[in-house]
């Protein structure tokens, strides 16, 4: 079969989103398959090309959109002219946020829907299959798998990164998952739980849906980086948890805060805390409320690093705390197991599945349980060497390796279907 495989181009600044391409493509690149294999990127690959593939280099300022016929502009326009004048200016705001998001979204016409640089390639080299890497997608006109990362917006709708002001707002986000998961060959999620919201929401088949859970990156599998003095590096004076996660509202870094504070005043523990990640509008507020706390002495905001930076950071830490609230399952608990840094997690949806006994758990937003968690692994040193050893046999059981070999099985299943037409 012709299996088109396409990458986002990610920058690294996105952090786990780079981070899971980058490993996921790695195995790509070594896979020896009697497939003829397309990859489609933006921008420079983050491996070596495979020389037996065929890569294809997409400008992403490059579009080939045509307007719709008259008659369809027009029924549009007339549509927001209506939902503006009888149903109400703030709907309206709403309506204008989700149809601005993307020109193929808010078309939704044959006409400019499947009109897009990958599609014309698809259609072009005759793709028989097309696996969409990571969660960015564009429409094509062949079956396709897709890799859904979570539905934070059903399960979270209240947060701000899913508002009628957000890059992409919840009603944008919602209409492009209605178009794409029940048309999806296959979706890809990482648990039980992501398969559970995929039904429950989208009523696709059953059959649909693949499990496959989220691999250990490859950064954190090396062994030959060098050790950074991150103490004197970063100017940390003691113990610190760590947490790297860009500063969206979902990442609940606040919990940390009121947590640090608790062990200082109950526990007569002080620790610092070390917070690495790009500011995606939430940054200002942490520190506020860190401010208003009295603890902002101990936080370090170190912003982007890079891989050797958080190899070390990890590796120095007391303990990862993972304060997230969104599953089904994620990199940085992956990355310290590896890494040999003890974990304490959040409860998010997924989290005992994907982590198991390999980690200490917390409800999302009880600080007192955070808190009471990093008492336990500091009075107890026994517990922090089960965890570290635990941890790193975790890391090893799924490998990116691993996740492509999955992946490649089901496109070969589906081969006897799409051997049924040209």
């Amino acid at each position: 079969m012709k299996i088109g495989i396409a990458l986002a181009g990610i920058s690294p600044e996105e952090g786990g989103g780079f981070t899971f391409e980058g490993s996921v493509y790695s195995a790509i690149a070594q896979l020896e398959t009697q497939h003829e294999i397309y990859i489609f990127h933006k921008g420079e690959l983050q491996s070596e090309p495979n020389p037996n593939f065929k890569y294809i280099r997409l400008d992403a300022n490059k579009s080939v959109y045509t307007p719709p016929p008259i008659h369809r502009r027009i029924l549009s326009k007339l549509r927001r002219l209506f939902v503006k004048s009888f149903v109400g200016n703030a709907f309206y705001k709403h309506d204008s946020a989700m149809y601005d998001h993307e020109r193929e979204i808010r078309e939704l016409d044959y006409y400019s829907f499947y009109k897009n640089p990958l599609n014309a390639k698809v259609k072009e080299l005759g793709i028989e299959m097309v696996w969409f890497v990571t969660s960015s997608f564009q429409p094509v006109e062949a079956p396709y798998i897709y890799t859904l990362w979570d539905l934070g917006h059903r399960n979270f709708p209240f947060l701000p990164e899913y508002s009628h002001s957000a890059p992409m707002p919840w009603e944008a986000r919602e209409r492009l998952w209605r178009g794409i998961l029940p048309k999806a060959t296959y979706i890809v999620t990482g648990a039980e739980v992501g398969k559970a919201e995929v039904l429950k929401y989208y009523h696709v088949q059953e059959k649909q849906i693949i499990i496959n859970p989220f691999p250990t990156p490859n950064f954190a599998q090396k062994t030959d980086y060098q050790n950074i003095d991150v103490f004197k590096s970063f100017g940390i004076k003691k113990e610190y948890l760590y947490f790297p996660a860009q500063f969206w509202a979902h990442k609940n870094h606040v919990v940390l805060l009121y947590a640090i504070k608790q062990l200082k005043e109950k526990n007569n523990l002080d620790f610092d805390v070390v917070f690495t990640g790009s500011d995606k509008g939430n940054m200002a507020h942490v520190k506020s409320v860190a401010e208003k706390l009295g603890v902002e002495k101990n936080i370090h905001f170190l912003g982007f690093v890079s891989v050797e930076e958080m190899v070390s950071l990890y590796k120095n830490a007391f303990a990862l705390t993972f304060t997230s609230i969104l599953g089904p399952d994620n990199l940085p608990p992956l990355e310290a197991m590896a890494l040999g840094c003890p974990v304490i997690s959040s409860e998010y949806a997924g989290a005992h599945e994907q982590l198991r006994d390999a980690a200490l758990f917390f409800e999302p937003t009880n600080e007192e349980e955070l808190a009471e968690q990093v008492v336990k692994l500091k009075q107890n040193p026994k517990l922090r060497e089960q965890l570290i050893g635990k941890g790193k046999k975790r890391a090893c059981e799924h490998s990116a390796n691993d996740y492509v070999a999955r992946i490649i099985g089901k496109i070969d299943g589906f081969g006897k279907y799409r051997r049924n037409w040209k």
